[in-house]
């Protein structure tokens, strides 16, 4: 039933984003307090995520309207944006690991990334919604749900595996290539399964008009 869905690699791209420590779980919180960066400034950075986020609902609805009223559009474009509002961090990460400006610079992007993150979200639950079929939605939601916790699950126990917070730059460049591979899912999904089914429609709309 999963598989069978026309949404199925939308869904599949909307999973893997839960292999991350690029949020506000234990192991970034762990990372930073070992890196001495003080509380107020990571508490500051979840606040700010927080309203980032808010504000990815209000993108959402412009996004759309903006691109034709595309969800399938909306979904690419916030997608991309998301993955690139967290390559500055993950490039400090890798260049210049275990220094005060990744750090920063990794609460800032983790922050900003928040508004297309939640856009994309919105984006991938209006899918579901409108393209599988309600017979089938209760299984397409546990299945999907089930992916997203195994896929969170992978990445806890990498840092059970790797425990050492000096190596957490290891976890984060492993996290973006994750979002990586997830944008370019989406965008194969977009590009050869939903554009050609709504390219189609409006030129069957088209002959149908002026016949």
């Amino acid at each position: 039933v999963y598989q069978s869905e026309f949404v199925f690699w939308a869904s599949v791209a909307y999973t893997l984003l839960y292999m991350t420590v690029l949020d506000n779980g234990a192991l970034m919180t762990s990372y930073l307090e070992w890196s001495k960066v003080d509380t107020f400034s990571f508490g500051v950075g979840r606040g700010v995520g927080a309203i980032f986020g808010l504000a990815g609902t209000f993108v959402f609805p412009v996004l759309v309207a903006r691109l034709g009223n595309s969800l399938g559009a909306a979904g690419l474009v916030s997608l991309w944006l998301f993955f690139a509002s967290l390559v500055p961090a993950s490039a400090l990460m890798l260049f210049e690991p275990r220094t005060l400006a990744a750090d920063y610079a990794l609460i800032a992007s983790m922050a900003i990334s928040r508004m297309w993150l939640w856009a994309f979200d919105l984006v991938v639950t209006e899918l579901c919604q409108t393209y599988v079929s309600e017979k089938n939605r209760g299984v397409f939601g546990s299945v999907q749900t089930a992916s997203y916790q195994l896929f969170y699950t992978v990445i806890q126990v990498a840092g059970v595996v790797s425990p050492d917070p000096a190596n957490f730059s290891v976890l984060v460049q492993v996290s973006i290539l994750v979002v990586l591979l997830a944008a370019v899912i989406y965008t194969v999904w977009y590009l050869r399964v939903y554009q050609p089914r709504f390219d189609s429609a409006e030129a069957a709309y088209s002959s149908v008009s002026t016949s």
